[in-house]
């Protein structure tokens, strides 16, 4: 039953707008701060895991969830800005 309830709870992320829809949910709730910051690092965790996130990562959806990657430092935590998100696209 408890699994049912995670499934549940994420997701499926199958198509750009799919991702862009999600990233921009976490991004309000990070911004207002009506979700816990922890909610946005494991919302940018389970993002960089999905299996085809190269292809779903667009400009947009690499803005957003750079946005997102930005508030989680600020609220202090301290982490290296991934190459996925952060390196200069080709």
């Amino acid at each position: 039953m408890e699994q049912e309830n995670q499934e549940q709870q994420t997701p499926d992320i199958v198509s750009r707008e799919d991702l862009r829809d999600f990233l921009r949910n976490v991004l309000d709730k990070t911004a207002d701060g009506s979700a816990a910051t922890i909610y946005s690092v494991s919302a940018i965790n389970y993002v960089m895991s999905l299996p085809n996130v190269y292809d779903l990562l667009d400009q947009e959806c690499k803005e957003l969830a750079r946005d997102i990657w930005l508030h989680i430092k600020q609220a202090g935590f301290q982490l290296k800005d991934p190459p996925l998100l952060f390196e200069a696209s080709v």
